[in-house]
């Protein structure tokens, strides 16, 4: 529940960031929201595979075991805040890529090319970002049909 309470402040944090025009700085607290979301996923899933291979060899839940005994019955109440924030956070991402990529090319190569880019290399990262938007919008609205209730805010709004 940590991670999904640090990702949903990553998310405020990249609409505060973006609403007054600090879009690099905006983008990268998208991308660390992102990144907190998808450790929740991995432990659940890990937690998912080792429950199901203890069940199948038939050995009971060592004491220690947090990772798995987190998961032993249902997903965690959180869990459904986990996949609207992970749905969040690609958006911001999206979004905040928008802005990035039409912004002044100083900006650009400092925040995400380095120092002195090669032209062509600016391009081709240009590119590759511009392609990468659609994708996080339809990867996102596809988490949040798959996931999450049909009458979901979040569902509505895909």
């Amino acid at each position: 529940a940590g991670w999904v309470a640090r990702a949903a402040v990553g998310i405020h944090y990249c609409a505060l960031l973006s609403r007054f025009g600090r879009h690099s700085a905006a983008l990268r607290e998208a991308f660390a929201a992102a990144r907190e979301a998808e450790i929740v996923w991995e432990v659940l899933s890990m937690s998912d595979r080792e429950r199901r291979a203890m069940q199948d060899s038939g050995r009971l839940v060592r004491a220690g075991d947090l990772m798995c005994a987190a998961v032993l019955g249902a997903l965690p109440g959180w869990s459904e805040r986990a996949v609207v924030v992970h749905v969040e956070a690609k958006q911001c991402i999206a979004v905040e890529l928008e802005f990035v990529v039409s912004a002044s090319g100083s900006e650009l190569e400092d925040d995400f090319c380095g120092p002195h880019p090669d032209a062509s290399m600016l391009q081709l990262r240009i590119e590759a970002m511009r392609e990468l938007i659609p994708a996080l919008h339809q990867e996102a609205c596809a988490l949040a049909v798959q996931l999450l209730p049909p009458h979901h805010p979040a569902v509505a709004a895909s």
